[in-house]
């Protein structure tokens, strides 16, 4: 039977039959507390802001609507007209949420589908900095992506190792920085999905000491 999945965008939960499953970002919250602790908490909302306001122009433009861009954005949308002039994606999935149950986790990923007519590839648009924790962070969150998709949509898991994943950094001067993950964690010798299921390990951990603290308290 097909699970109830609900964004609560309020408290920026996914619930799964009412219960809460962690996201993939919230799991990866580690790596972003080491790339931004130093940075000033109205700049990150500012930021925070600044990105959402990219992500629902261009959800827009994909989807076949038309796009807005105020001038604050206006960069970020060229880059993103630019590298899709290239890369001509035909997407299956915007901003689809994927949910893998047996592995317990949930998440929006971006965009899915095949870039110049040939390979079927996962992309998470940012707007942030390329910094080293940024590129790591995107690595393990395209992995997990791709588990999930390929479990949702009631694929056979090979299907997941098949599936190209990039991070595509957008600039606020009209630039972008594409990022094969693959190629990334190859030259670093890490594995994105290993380092992510490492994290997700650490999460459950911690959240059933707290539970079972709270029921002892």
């Amino acid at each position: 039977m097909t699970p109830e999945i609900v964004f609560d965008e309020a408290e920026h939960i996914y619930l799964v039959d009412g219960v809460e499953v962690p996201s993939v970002t919230t799991i990866l919250q580690p790596l972003s507390n080491r790339a931004y602790s130093s940075v000033n908490s109205s700049v990150l909302e500012y930021a925070r802001k600044r990105g959402t306001a990219v992500h629902e122009a261009l959800e827009m433009y994909d989807l076949g609507g038309g796009i807005e861009a105020s001038p604050e954005i206006e960069g970020y949308i060229r880059a993103y007209l630019e590298w899709t002039s290239i890369y001509k994606p035909r997407w299956t999935d915007v901003e689809s949420i994927v949910y893998s149950k047996s592995n317990g986790y949930i998440g929006t990923l971006d965009r899915a589908g095949t870039l110049n007519g040939r390979e079927f590839a996962i992309v998470d648009l940012k707007t942030s900095t390329p910094s080293k924790e940024a590129l790591v962070s995107v690595c393990c969150q395209t992995a997990a992506y791709a588990i999930a998709y390929t479990e949702h949509n009631g694929k056979p898991l090979r299907f997941a190792e098949s599936i190209k994943r990039y991070g595509l950094f957008l600039k606020s001067d009209g630039t972008y920085r594409l990022v094969d993950c693959e190629e990334y964690e190859n030259k670093y010798g890490f594995i994105g999905m290993l380092v992510f299921f490492n994290l997700l390990t650490i999460h459950k951990s911690i959240t059933s000491i707290l539970e079972t603290k709270g029921r002892k308290k």
